[in-house]
């Protein structure tokens, strides 16, 4: 095991993954006890999260790989999409107005979900490759599981989950079995929004992401808790908070003009090694009201922490002279990360690790 920090071409903000974390959004009265939920796994080949949902009818078990930061969900319907129950989109709808489409679509192939006539375009994104394509946008049944915080319950239903078609090759370096992508974004058109709406749930959702090789984590929609992963561990009520923080500026490839940023931001303020201030340029960590860059992201896509050039700098040399303090030995470097340890050197103690504390 090393504990790593990676150098890599020189991002705009800084992005966040915690192996464990809980993500709220809330808007509508809590009153509700029952909550959906989907089991979340780590791959660990590609370091991806990724989710298993029954989608389609027949119900099919379809394998999705988890993003925080995406708008409305995508599938490849290329390789024998087939359901009784999907529907395409119509361009002058008015759910097509709602997702705020760029164009509409006409094929001249025979019809199917990936082929239909004055259809919602959308266009759909792989965060990982970084790659889009166009799709027509259709909605289908999809069924969860249902949850009251400690046990697993009936599938319940939302008839009209909205997302988009997507060519074969947007599944580039992808998990393997995923065909497709899952949305959690700031969008009214991610899952849980979808389900706070048609199911009247309340606003709000929780991941829990797990790292480990035989245990996988859960993501709760609808339900501010109990969340019991032991009995008679409520891990609801040792949650602490820190707001969130919206972008102006959207930052998809494809851009939609004048519309605010579907990732999650958090005001992170200042950096600390050892309880010691690291000094960095603190302008970095908010994001340009003018142009949208910088700030601090969270995301479910990114294997580790990404920090722009100088901060990364600042931080690892920081992390190594308090490493010096404790005769920690840096080891390799192993690409991509610049600064490695190894773990077998520390020593173990009631509270954690010998280790700079950040």
């Amino acid at each position: 095991m090393n504990i790593s920090m990676a150098t890599l071409p020189v991002p705009t903000t800084l992005s966040l993954l915690f192996f464990f974390f809980f993500l709220f959004i809330t808007s509508l009265p809590l009153s509700f006890q029952t909550s959906i939920l989907t089991p979340i796994q780590k791959d660990h080949s590609t370091h991806q999260y990724t989710t298993t949902v029954s989608l389609k009818t027949p119900p099919q078990p379809t394998k999705l790989t988890v993003d925080l930061g995406a708008p409305f969900s995508w599938i490849n319907c290329q390789d024998n999409y087939t359901s009784t129950t999907y529907r395409l989109v119509p361009c002058e709808s008015a759910l097509c107005y709602s997702l705020e489409h760029l164009g509409c679509s006409f094929c001249y192939e025979p019809p199917g979900p990936n082929c239909g006539n004055n259809t919602c375009s959308l266009f759909p994104e792989n965060h990982i490759s970084n790659n889009v394509t166009v799709g027509d946008a259709m909605v289908d049944y999809l069924a969860i599981p249902t949850t009251d915080g400690s046990n697993q319950g009936p599938l319940t239903i939302i008839p009209n989950f909205v997302l988009s078609c997507a060519k074969t090759y947007l599944l580039k370096d992808l998990a393997k079995g995923v065909t497709g992508m899952l949305a959690l974004g700031w969008s009214n058109n991610s899952l849980p929004l979808q389900m706070s709406r048609d199911l009247s749930r309340p606003n709000i959702f929780a991941l829990c992401l797990s790292g480990s090789r035989t245990g996988s984590g859960v993501g709760f929609y609808g339900l501010p808790g109990p969340y019991n992963f032991l009995p008679g561990v409520d891990l609801s009520k040792s949650l602490t908070y820190t707001p969130l923080v919206i972008n102006p500026f959207s930052d998809t490839i494809i851009t939609y003009a004048l519309h605010a940023s579907y990732k999650y931001f958090i005001g992170v303020t200042g950096i600390k090694i050892n309880g010691q201030d690291v000094a960095v340029n603190k302008t970095l960590l908010a994001i340009d009201p003018n142009f949208g860059v910088g700030g601090t992201r969270i995301s479910t896509v990114r294997p580790y922490t990404v920090l722009e050039r100088s901060i990364y700098r600042a931080v690892t040399d920081a992390f190594a002279t308090a490493a010096a303090t404790l005769k920690l030995k840096a080891v390799g470097p192993y690409k991509p990360f610049g600064l490695c340890y190894d773990a077998k050197q520390y020593r173990e103690y009631d509270c954690g690790a010998q280790r700079p504390n950040n």
